[in-house]
């Protein structure tokens, strides 16, 4: 069976240029073990309008990766497979992270409307994420977002077309080389069953959107992937309702997530062992 190596995570994962992830292998005591070292950012002030919800935060904690992993599970049993990877780089477009979340709501929203105009569903879990730093290919990420969705087979072309022209009006201004994203997660194939060759890469991909956990939700679950995510002002993660806790709850639906399989983990690991090998 076909394993994506961290060269297609990346595209699948919405980077232009593939790239290893560059985790290493067996990182997670050293990550751990280092997390008190690192050198938090300066707290930032609000920016935009600030409403009571309004916070500031280092880490996904373990309600947070349980919230997104119940939803990710929830959204296949009602066949709402993930099958599209939607990064945002608003660092890029100059906006302040404590601006981007009325952004980010109101491009979720459009997609959300204008897929459901065409009588369809859409679902999706999130995670924001914050890095001011230059990294090897010169980019300025700043602020950032990543959206991991189902996007309806029909619905894929005009998503496609229109989720530049959906970015652009949500910021109120132009758009930039980089800043937006997208690619289909590798083994999906619309109208055709799901099978195995996907499920591996799905997870392998919802994995990557939660490496930015604290200590207790990497031993809880047994992340195989770990990445400091920055510090994030507002909401740091979410679902779309439809596959939220009270979408779960009215359906009965109590499947929770554990934690990564050992087949998951192994999977990720060697696809570490790869980009260690041509690194």
């Amino acid at each position: 069976m076909a394993v994506m190596n961290p060269y297609d995570l990346r595209k699948s994962a919405g980077f232009e240029k593939a790239r290893p992830i560059g985790t290493g292998v067996a990182i997670i005591d050293t990550y751990i073990s280092s997390l008190a070292n690192i050198p938090l950012p300066p707290k930032q002030s609000w920016g935009g309008k600030r409403n009571d919800k309004a916070r500031q935060s280092q880490y996904l904690s373990i309600d947070n990766v349980q919230n997104l992993m119940d939803a990710w599970r929830f959204s296949e049993h009602l066949g709402l497979y993930f099958n599209r990877f939607i990064t945002i780089h608003l660092g890029k477009l100059g906006i302040d992270d404590g601006d981007a979340m009325p952004i980010i709501s109101a491009f979720l929203k459009t997609m959300q409307d204008q897929i459901a105009k065409q009588g369809q569903i859409f679902a999706a879990i999130w995670v924001r994420e914050f890095g001011k730093y230059i990294d090897e290919y010169g980019e300025y990420r700043g602020s950032h977002i990543h959206i991991l969705a189902h996007i309806p087979d029909t619905c894929k072309a005009m998503v496609i077309n229109r989720q530049c022209v959906w970015l652009r009006k949500a910021a109120g201004q132009p758009n930039k080389a980089g800043s937006l994203h997208g690619r289909e997660i590798t083994g999906y194939r619309p109208y055709k069953p799901i099978g195995a060759h996907y499920r591996v890469n799905a997870a392998n991909v919802a994995a990557y959107l939660v490496k930015g956990a604290n200590k207790g939700a990497i031993v809880k679950f047994g992340l195989p992937r770990v990445k400091y995510g920055g510090n994030i002002i507002g909401k740091r993660c979410g679902t779309t309702q439809n596959i939220g806790r009270a979408a779960q709850k009215r359906q009965n639906w109590q499947s929770h997530f554990k934690g990564f399989t050992n087949r998951q983990k192994t999977a990720s690991m060697k696809s570490a062992q790869i980009s260690k090998a041509k690194t």
